[in-house]
C-alpha cells in the first residue's frame, strides 16, 4: 500500500534506517547487507533518485562474492533492475535529483561509512546527496557495472548502439564463464536487462551526461569500459565536451576518462592530445594516476613525447611511492612507445623483480604479460638495456604468462584466409612465434617461416574506433602497432587483413585478387 507520509518524513525516516544498516554492515557485511535491500522493500512505493542511488553505491561497494551472488539473485535487486528501466522508458525526469527535495545532514552519515570503502568509492557515495544533475543515474550505471563483474573475452565485447529501446533480448545470450547452470539462467536474464538499460541510455542520455559535472562523466564512461560496452553517443559527447572537462576534472576523474577510453578502444585525438598538454595536473595525481594515463596513452596508440618525458623526470617519485602494478603499467607504456632513453624502463623492472613476497603475492597475472612483453621488446630494441633476470619462482611466471591454447585463437574467418593462401601456392603454418614458443603475444596468424613472412588477420579489436563496430578507422591500437614493430625490427614482412577489406568482398574470385595484390607488396610474384 502506497504510503501517505510527506517527502520530509518519507527522507527522515530513511535516514534513520540507512544510519543504522551502515553500522550494521561494518560489523557484519555478510549478514546485514540485507538491511540495505530492506530499505527498498520499505520505501520503494515512494522511492526518490537519491535514495536509491545510495542504496545501490552502498550494496556496489560491498566486496565480499559471496554476498554479491547473494544480492544479485535476490527478489529486491531484481525489482530494482525492472524499476529503473521502467523510469527510464516512461518517466526520465525521475533521475533529476534537483528535483527532489531532500534535507540531508551528510555529516551524520560520514562516522558511520565502512572502513574499506576507498576514498573513490567514499567521494562517489557523497556526491549521492548533492542535487547534481543525473547523478543518480550516473550511481546506478557505476553499481550495476560494479555488481556484474563480467568474465567477457576482448571477442565478446558488445556495440550498444544495437538498440534504442529497452529490449533485453539482443544482450540475453551475454556469456559468463564459470558459473553454474543454475547461477547462469538468473543472472542471464537479468544481465539483459541491465545492458539494454546501458544502451537505451547511450541513444536517449548521452548529450545530458557528457554535460554534466566531472566526476558523473568519469563514473559513467569507466561503467561502459568496465562492461567493455562501445557506447559511441556518449564518448563522443565526452569529446565534445572535452576542454571544460579536462579543466574540471581532478586527476584521479581525468585518468578514469583516459582509461575508459583506451579500455574500449575509442578514437579520441582530441581528448588525448589536450590531456597530453596538462603533464601538470596528472603528475600532481601520483603514481597510480600516472601509470593510468601512461598506460590509456600506449594502449591507444597515441604518442605524447613530451609528457612522457615529464613523467620520466618523476622517477624517483614513482619508485619511491608506486605499487608493483603502478610500475609495471608505466614500464610497460614506455616500451610500447619505443622510449628508452634514460633509465625509466630498467630502473622500473628493477623495482619489480626486487619487490618483496607479499607485493608479488598481491600481483596480477596482467603484470607478468607485462614484463613479458618488455622483456621481448628490450630484447629486440633496446639490447643495451641490462634486464636483471627475476627471482626463479617470478621468472617461472613470467616466461609462461603468454602461452595460450592456440587452437581456441584461430577464428573461422583466420581459416579461410588461410585455406585460399595455401590453394594460391603460399604455404605457411597457423599460429607460429618466432621467439621459437607459443605465445600470445608475437604469435602470428599464417607465417612462411623460411621467408620470414606473415599474413595477419585483423578483426575489429585489432583498431581503435570512433563509432560503431561497423565504422572501424584505419588506425591500429597500441598493441597491434606494438607488435607489427617488434615483428619488422626482427625481420618479418607483414601482411596485414583487415576484417572490414575482406568482409567487402563478395566471392572468392575477389578474395583471390585481394590476397594476390597483398603478397605482391613484399613478394617477387
Amino acid at each position: 500500500m502506497k504510503s501517505s507520509l510527506d517527502s520530509n518524513t518519507i527522507n527522515s525516516n530513511f535516514q534513520y534506517k540507512l544510519n543504522h544498516a551502515l553500522t550494521g554492515l561494518k560489523a557484519s557485511p555478510q549478514r546485514n547487507h540485507q538491511d540495505f535491500l530492506r530499505l527498498w522493500e520499505i520505501y520503494k512505493e515512494d522511492m526518490n533518485c537519491v535514495n536509491l542511488s545510495t542504496i545501490m553505491n552502498i550494496l556496489g561497494n560491498i566486496k565480499n562474492e559471496k554476498v554479491i551472488r547473494q544480492i544479485r539473485l535476490s527478489r529486491e535487486y531484481k525489482e530494482i533492475v525492472d524499476f529503473v528501466s521502467e523510469k527510464l522508458r516512461n518517466d526520465p525526469d525521475w533521475f533529476d535529483q534537483s528535483q527532489v527535495n531532500y534535507n540531508f545532514d551528510l555529516h551524520t552519515f560520514l562516522p558511520h561509512l565502512p572502513e574499506k570503502l576507498t576514498l573513490f568509492a567514499f567521494s562517489t557515495l557523497a556526491l549521492s546527496f548533492v542535487a547534481l544533475l543525473n547523478q543518480a543515474l550516473t550511481n546506478v550505471l557505476y553499481t550495476f557495472a560494479k555488481l556484474i563483474k563480467p568474465k567477457i573475452s576482448n571477442a565478446a565485447a558488445l556495440d550498444v548502439t544495437a538498440s534504442d529501446d529497452i529490449d533485453p533480448r539482443a544482450y540475453s545470450a551475454l556469456k559468463h564463464e564459470g558459473e553454474t547452470s543454475k547461477w547462469k539462467g538468473n543472472v542471464r536474464e537479468q544481465n539483459g536487462k541491465i545492458y539494454a538499460i546501458f544502451s537505451y541510455i547511450n541513444t536517449n542520455f548521452a548529450s545530458k551526461i557528457a554535460s554534466g559535472g566531472a566526476q558523473e562523466v568519469a563514473l559513467t564512461v569507466w561503467s561502459y569500459a568496465i562492461l567493455k560496452l562501445f557506447a559511441p553517443n556518449i564518448f563522443n559527447a565526452v569529446v565534445e565536451n572535452r576542454e571544460r572537462l579536462v579543466e574540471d576534472c581532478n586527476p584521479q576523474e581525468l585518468s578514469l576518462i583516459c582509461w575508459s577510453f583506451a579500455r574500449n578502444r575509442h578514437d579520441s585525438p582530441e581528448l588525448f592530445d589536450l590531456v597530453a598538454c596538462k603533464p601538470e595536473k596528472i603528475l600532481a595525481g601520483g603514481p597510480q594516476v600516472i601509470s593510468n594515463v601512461a598506460w590509456s596513452f600506449a594502449s591507444n596508440n597515441m604518442r605524447a613525447d613530451d609528457m612522457f618525458a615529464s613523467i620520466a623526470g618523476r622517477l624517483d617519485m614513482l619508485l619511491m611511492e608506486g605499487k608493483p602494478q603502478a610500475l609495471s603499467n608505466t614500464m610497460w607504456a614506455f616500451a610500447m612507445m619505443g622510449i628508452y632513453e634514460g633509465d625509466v624502463v630498467s630502473s622500473l623492472w628493477d623495482a619489480l623483480v626486487n619487490c618483496t613476497e607479499e607485493e608479488m603475492a598481491s600481483m596480477k597475472h596482467e603484470l607478468y604479460v607485462q614484463m613479458y612483453q618488455v622483456t621481448i621488446a628490450a630484447s629486440i630494441e633496446a639490447p643495451h638495456l641490462v634486464l636483471a633476470p627475476p627471482p626463479p619462482k617470478m621468472n617461472k611466471i613470467v616466461q609462461t604468462a603468454t602461452t595460450r591454447n592456440t587452437d581456441v585463437l584461430i577464428s573461422k574467418s583466420q581459416k579461410h584466409v588461410s585455406n585460399i593462401l595455401h590453394r594460391m601456392g603460399f604455404y605457411h603454418k597457423l599460429e607460429v612465434s618466432p621467439m621459437g614458443r607459443s605465445d600470445g603475444f608475437l604469435s602470428l596468424d599464417m607465417a612462411d617461416t623460411k621467408n620470414s613472412i606473415a599474413v595477419e588477420f585483423d578483426g575489429p579489436f585489432h583498431y581503435v574506433r570512433r563509432e560503431g563496430l561497423e565504422h572501424i578507422t584505419n588506425r591500429d591500437d597500441g598493441r597491434t602497432a606494438f607488435k607489427t614493430r617488434l615483428l619488422e625490427r626482427k625481420g618479418w614482412r607483414i601482411i596485414r587483413v583487415s576484417y572490414l577489406d575482406w568482409a567487402g568482398l563478395s566471392n572468392e574470385e575477389e578474395q583471390i585478387g585481394y590476397l594476390f595484390h597483398k603478397l605482391k607488396e613484399v613478394m617477387d610474384i
